[in-house]
């Protein structure tokens, strides 16, 4: 009795393994159909479009609606991995309704591609799907869409991807009305409350960033080639990894924001690695907070810390900006006239006790010469001490 339930047990695993092969074989082979090559997925049962058995796509491609492959017609429901890739003698593409995705890379670095549809039942476009599509000249995003890089959307989306990197002749980014998650403004791709900027069409002439924007996302300016000069608005508090990377004219950085937020609490900014990376036009960086923002020794290029100027406040050069990680590597600093630090005012509180602490956070016993930020009781203030 043990060994027909042994028999039974090493049969019923065999055909097991032996139906997982077939399928995957099944799901793995190519058909090419009126020049186009498809592969079929099995859950959900259809054709997905795939990189050309016979050479690259060229010319305009319009991908059908529904395909028959050995007899069995299938609805086309996506867009596979590098489908298109490289294929750089294409000028457009036709996708059909009823398509769900386009994966990662599938059109990435076709420069020649003017125009591609993305049909209002997509519902997820991977990372750099479109990147380096330097003709790209307009795009609209579905109201369906959930997924976008590397991110599925919910009520906060902390990291998507810029999939436009590379479009130089894309001026704005254009949205299907109705997304919950998705919202446009001045041709730039924010979340629903414009807090956190996602991607920046690469062929805009100029930045205008939402005043409401917490956050520019990882290379959502990334390869703005056109800029020559850049404003942050003050509301911004953390500027991700490759935010700015490739802008390769961006002259002027002008960072706006205050040394205090509107609670009166100090705030302080986060730059990321790369942020302003590959942007060897960089002659001019202004700061007007006596609170450096953090950033790191590749936020900038080092022929940026050599040829640039960095400005900051009057009074906050010396113990200050010279001597924080990151902004001690500009070679040129120079103090904004009337600008300075207003100089610590006694309250009614002058009985409790005083503590320093230095621009990092630190609490310092003795200060010496610099900038420092003084508590005494509920009371906090920044002070020199010559």
């Amino acid at each position: 009795m043990k060994s027909l339930k042994k028999n039974f047990l090493r049969t019923l695993i065999l055909s097991l393994l032996i139906a997982v092969l077939h399928v995957q074989g099944y799901a793995a082979d190519a058909y090419t159909v009126n020049g186009i090559t498809y592969t079929i997925e099995i859950s959900p049962l259809r054709a997905v479009v795939r990189a050309s058995e016979s050479g690259n796509y060229q010319g305009s491609v319009s991908i059908p609606q529904k395909v028959k492959i050995n007899q069995t017609t299938y609805d086309v429901g996506g867009i596979g991995e590098e489908a298109f890739a490289e294929c750089t003698s294409l000028t457009s593409v036709t996708l059909p309704t009823g398509l769900t995705y386009i994966d990662r890379q599938a059109f990435a670095g076709c420069t020649k591609l003017t125009k591609v549809n993305i049909p209002s039942t997509c519902k997820t476009i991977g990372s750099n799907a479109f990147n380096g599509c330097q003709s790209l000249q307009s795009i609209t995003l579905p109201k369906v869409l959930i997924a976008l890089g590397e991110s599925s959307f919910d009520d906060n989306i902390e990291y998507a991807g810029n999939v436009f990197v590379g479009c130089t002749s894309l001026t704005s980014i254009n949205l299907e009305s109705g997304n919950p998650y998705l919202s446009v403004k001045n041709g730039m791709l924010y979340d629903k409350d414009q807090t956190y900027l996602i991607a920046s069409p690469g062929g805009k002439t100029s930045l205008t960033i939402a005043e409401t924007t917490l956050k520019i996302g990882e290379e959502a300016c990334s390869q703005c080639v056109k800029i020559t000069s850049l404003s942050i608005p003050k509301s911004v508090q953390d500027i991700d990894r490759n935010a700015f990377w490739g802008c390769s004219k961006l002259a002027t950085i002008n960072f706006t924001m205050p040394d205090r937020d509107s609670f009166g609490s100090y705030v302080r900014m986060n730059i990321l690695r790369g942020a302003f990376g590959n942007c060897p036009a960089i002659r001019s960086v202004y700061l007007r907070t006596t609170v450096p923002p953090s950033i790191k020794e590749d936020t900038f290029d080092s022929s940026v810390y050599s040829s640039a100027t960095l400005y900051v406040p009057e009074g906050t050069k010396t113990g200050g900006y010279d001597s924080i990680d990151g902004w001690k590597l500009f070679k040129t600093i120079k103090e904004l006239p009337g600008s300075g630090v207003d100089e610590f005012m006694s309250d009614s509180n002058a009985s409790a006790s005083v503590e320093y602490f230095n621009l990092q956070g630190v609490r310092v016993t003795e200060p010496t010469k610099g900038i420092y930020i003084r508590r005494q009781g509920s009371k906090i203030e920044k002070v020199i001490v010559k």
